[in-house]
């Protein structure tokens, strides 16, 4: 069932809860929102979001509460205030802050006590892409509270996911995937720092080639996931020993500019515990393998 009320409420209103509450207000939901300074409402109250006199009176106002303060005891601190608590019961709280599994598990059970629903979303994304169609967020927890209130969430991300009744998933997993992204960002980094000193060419230039190049690392990544789940490691595209070959070769280019390889390194790394393992002539996505058996210590 699909809750149709528009009625939400937003705590926390720094970049990212101001962010939220100006998409969900976009997307013609009737907002309420509270912060300790109340001068952080301001524009948000002019765009025409109502500013509760007290966190109570806010999650009192909306079937659902989306909370955006900076960390997990920051939410304990509102939350557990008498007044509060008691206006949680029969509604739904969806945490958008940054934090670990067990935070987020922790506050789930207490919420549950308050006799309220508990999901946690965790956004794929910077500030500036919230109430975009292709913006990612992950749910997990309460997936029948998803479910009634997925219109009124897919306001500030619309590639919106349910992942979990697991609570901590929505953490876990995101975490796998900002590693992904801070890994890409810095080679992005480093491969535009070696076309900047050797070929004399400026980011600007640089992004488009690189952009086309995600279309190789799409379809890298969709072969490995199809390799893996089919435990497919033939070799007939590209080995292990060769992919070293070509990163070495890489790696001494840019150490022989004075350029960091930092990224590239790590892949070499990689490829070197495969090959230990014994599966230098199989294809590359075995270094997944080596690497997710590992025991925190590179087998070089």
């Amino acid at each position: 069932m699909t809750i149709n009320n528009k009625s939400v409420t937003v705590i926390g209103l720094g970049g990212m809860g101001s962010t939220l509450a100006s998409a969900l207000l976009k997307a013609g939901h009737k907002v309420t929102v509270w912060n300790r300074s109340a001068e952080k409402s301001q524009v948000l109250v002019a765009e025409g979001a109502i500013l509760a006199e007290s966190p109570a009176a806010a999650v009192f106002a909306s079937s659902l509460t989306i909370i955006a303060v900076v960390d997990y005891p920051a939410a304990h601190a509102v939350l557990e205030q008498e007044e509060v608590a008691k206006a949680l019961k029969g509604r739904t709280l969806a945490m958008m802050s940054t934090g670990t599994g067990e935070q987020a598990k922790d506050l789930a059970e207490w919420v549950q006590n308050q006799g309220a629903e508990y999901i946690d979303g965790g956004l794929l994304s910077y500030p500036r892409a919230i109430g975009k169609p292709s913006t990612g967020m992950l749910y997990s927890g309460s997936k029948l509270a998803f479910e009634q209130h997925a219109q009124t969430l897919s306001a500030m991300a619309g590639a919106q996911q349910f992942i979990s009744d697991d609570v901590t998933a929505s953490n876990t997993i995101g975490l796998g995937l900002w590693s992904f992204y801070f890994g890409s960002l810095a080679a992005f980094f480093e491969g535009a720092a070696w076309a900047d000193r050797i070929g004399n060419m400026n980011m600007l230039d640089f992004l488009p080639s690189a952009k086309a190049m995600m279309a190789t690392l799409v379809d890298g990544m969709e072969d490995a996931a199809t390799r893996i789940s089919s435990e497919d490691y033939s070799g007939d595209q590209a080995s292990v020993d060769l992919h070293l070959h070509g990163m070495e070769l890489l790696s001494g280019a840019y150490s022989a500019v004075g350029l960091p390889a930092k990224v590239s390194n790590a892949f070499v790394d990689y490829l070197h515990m495969a090959r230990n393992a014994g599966d230098g002539s199989k294809d590359v996505v075995t270094t997944f393998n080596a690497l997710r058996q590992s025991q925190g210590k590179l087998d070089l």
